[in-house]
């Protein structure tokens, strides 16, 4: 009988003790959040075409790019600032036509390239904003439950 209660009592020690052991290794495995956002860079112009036959006015170029006739004369009429209406009429066939992100056109003559200009960029980390959403989430359940 003691054999037995010694033989329960050793095991008891060595499960115990591999629980713990096992439990100390996870904060180790547990990779951080990191809470920073990412930053990279991206060109800011976008070639969407160069005057031909096919297309031979920026308007022809920008409803190609953008599928409507409305969003080009958008484009052209926002970037009034930097080019009118006489230098639209004196562009020739192989001028290389730029958009950014933001609808600004860069008009590039033939032989010409644009200027490698870059935008930075940052990109939410989304373990670190899927926490903190799921967290306000839970907080806003809670206030409204009180206001009830």
């Amino acid at each position: 009988m003691i054999r037995t209660y010694t033989f329960i009592l050793i095991s008891f020690l060595m499960l115990t003790s591999l629980i713990f052991l096992e439990c100390a290794k996870f904060p180790r495995l547990k990779k951080e959040i990191v809470t920073e956002d990412i930053v990279y860079t991206v060109p800011k112009w976008k070639q969407i075409g160069i005057l031909s036959e096919g297309t031979p006015t920026v308007t022809r170029v920008l409803i190609t790019y953008t599928g409507t006739m409305g969003a080009a004369i958008t484009a052209i009429k926002s970037n009034f600032f930097k080019y009118n209406e006489n230098f639209y009429k004196t562009l020739s066939f192989g001028t290389s036509i730029y958009i950014s992100e933001d609808g600004e056109l860069l008009i590039v003559p033939k032989g010409e390239e644009a200027p490698d200009e870059v935008i930075i960029k940052r990109k939410l980390n989304p373990e670190y904003y899927s926490i903190k959403i799921k967290s306000s989430k839970t907080s806003s359940i809670i206030e409204e439950n009180l206001k009830e």
